[in-house]
């Protein structure tokens, strides 16, 4: 009986109906453990003193882990007719059980007071569930499965999290990746939070009706009054805008004119857009607006990967318009795939050609399928001379707008570096909606 008591030892939580699967799996390893895993198959028989004893140690785990409730109901005879009277009445293979754990898994939605781990846990649960019944899942189902399912606070960073990612990739979605980041993201708000409940003082405040007045009519539109404190964080909004380009902006009931350039001092700006002195200015071109230059540089690889493992950016302003798009790769030789999709994608919108793409030297932008491409394009290639970036400018000035830019968001708000590509991609964003120096204080996308 010695040999029976250590099975006391095994500590498993009772299986009180359900997580049937993950129950299941600890039973079995701790059967496997005890070597007396036989005693549960179909042609187990106990026909000697050892096959009896094994018999009763397997017992002894599966009664020790079983809720009574549960166990009233078994026939408790051997541990073979235990456990077969458990997998048929929790293990049901049949199509409706399987389509009924499909459409609660698809149907899946964050409770209003749980949290992103407890609902993570409850999905992985039922995938558990349904691939014990025979029927695989992937990763990607199940991220979109968590990431569908989260509440709506949630949506701004879901979306964060997927710009980069190629739907026709399987292997461009990280399920453990996700699924840490969605949990890092809870912990940093709810200590957000806590930092703004133990900063509230203990007093509380009586408005009276119609006392909680704001705006103002001093002018043929009524404005909203801008504050030092909104103005740092509308300053934050617009991805560090200079004020002279906020004063500029004609947003609805807003107004920016009356701020002093000098009121504010941004910290995060001054780290994240220091530079060397620039280099003399040998002239400007004079500007024809039916030759359109495409202007293109790849930066990268960035020491740390951001979401779907893109490690490079490529960037493409057009002469006529200053708008830029900007494209994530995960390798160099990806730039000729997107640059025939931009190419497409600007002649179609508006009806113009691109003249000239003008690039640094590259390997990127002299391989013979790129050579061949712009030369059946009819478009003209001028490349820089090598290891000087300044004959490249229009496009090196681009990528330091942007990444001063997203630099400064990063560091403004203490994001990881994993999210550089989604602050570049908002910074880009931004630029195409700012006011432009090149054309006179017009927006771009006007």
């Amino acid at each position: 009986m010695a040999q029976l008591g250590e099975a006391f030892k095994i500590n498993i939580k009772k299986f009180d109906g359900t997580d049937f699967v993950l129950w299941k799996d600890k039973v079995l390893s701790a059967l496997r453990a005890t070597q007396c895993i036989e005693a549960i198959k179909e042609d187990f028989e106990s026909d000697s003193p050892d096959k009896n004893l094994k018999d009763e140690k397997a017992k002894v785990i599966l009664m020790t882990s079983i809720e009574d409730k549960i166990l009233r109901r078994l026939t408790r005879k051997t541990a073979k007719e235990m456990w077969k009277g458990l997998t048929s009445r929790y293990e049901n293979k049949n199509i409706q059980n399987i389509m009924c754990l499909r459409k609660r898994i698809l149907n899946s939605k964050q409770e209003e007071n749980e949290s992103v781990e407890d609902f993570i846990d409850r999905v992985q649960n039922l995938r558990e569930e349904i691939e014990g019944l025979g029927l695989k899942m992937t990763d990607q189902d199940i991220s979109m499965t968590i990431m569908q399912g989260l509440v709506f606070a949630y949506d701004n960073f879901v979306q964060c999290l997927t710009i980069n990612v190629d739907i026709n990739d399987p292997g461009d979605i990280d399920l453990d990746e996700i699924i840490n980041s969605l949990i890092i993201e809870e912990k940093r708000r709810e200590e957000k939070n806590l930092d703004k409940n133990d900063n509230q003082d203990d007093k509380a405040f009586h408005l009276k009706k119609q006392k909680l007045r704001l705006i103002f009519q001093e002018s043929e539109r009524t404005l909203i009054s801008i504050r030092s404190s909104d103005l740092k964080l509308w300053h934050f909004s617009l991805g560090h805008l200079s004020v002279e380009n906020m004063k500029k902006l004609e947003a609805e009931d807003l107004d920016f004119s009356h701020i002093s350039s000098t009121k504010e001092f941004c910290e995060s700006s001054t780290l994240g857009k220091s530079t060397k002195l620039p280099h003399k200015v040998q002239g400007k071109t004079a500007r024809n607006d039916n030759y359109i230059i495409f202007h293109s540089d790849l930066v990268g690889p960035m020491k740390t990967a951001s979401i779907g493992s893109k490690f490079y950016i490529v960037t493409y302003l057009c002469s006529r318009t200053e708008y830029s798009f900007v494209y994530f790769l995960k390798q160099k030789s990806e730039q000729f795939k997107k640059f025939k999709e931009i190419k497409n994608y600007f002649e179609l919108l508006t009806e113009r050609k691109i003249k000239e793409l003008r690039t640094d030297n590259g390997k990127e932008y002299l391989s013979n399928e790129l050579k061949k491409f712009i030369k059946e394009a009819g478009i003209k290639h001028n490349t820089s001379v090598e290891y000087c970036q300044q004959m490249n400018e229009k496009a090196e000035r681009l990528n330091r707008t942007l990444i001063e830019k997203a630099r400064c968001m990063l560091i403004a708000s203490n994001t990881s570096l994993s999210l550089c590509s989604a602050a570049v991609d908002t910074a880009n964003y931004i630029r195409n909606r700012s006011p432009s120096a090149a054309l006179n204080g017009i927006r771009l996308m006007n």
